[in-house]
């Protein structure tokens, strides 16, 4: 996964343009604007989580979703800095507070 972020990522998300999704991917915060550079580099983070899903897919014999969910909740339960938005499981932006901690996704193990 930190192998699949780059700078100009990094920056979008502290400045909540981009942020994770439940589904394991990342996304576009409506209303944000995004440049073309910026969207491409999304949409090619997203290509390369999910070669990396389809690959450890492969290996433990699941599904590219089960995997794609497996660092869903990785990344809910512990990679979501104060300040940066994400998509709830319900589909809702939120942005993650000092006094509001993360919705991590109800299919993550406790």
């Amino acid at each position: 996964w930190a192998q699949a972020q780059d700078a100009a990522i990094s920056t979008a998300r502290a400045a909540g343009q981009v942020g994770e999704q439940a589904d394991g991917y990342l996304g576009f915060v409506p209303g944000a604007t995004i440049s073309a550079d910026l969207r491409g580099r999304v949409e090619q983070n997203n290509i390369r989580r999910r070669a990396l899903y389809t690959q450890r897919a492969t290996q433990r014999s699941a599904s590219v979703n089960e995997m794609a969910a497996a660092v869903a909740c990785e990344v809910f339960q512990g990679r979501i800095a104060v300040g940066e938005r994400y998509r709830n499981e319900g589909g809702q932006w939120r942005q993650r507070t000092a006094s509001s901690p993360v919705e991590v996704p109800s299919f993550c193990a406790d």
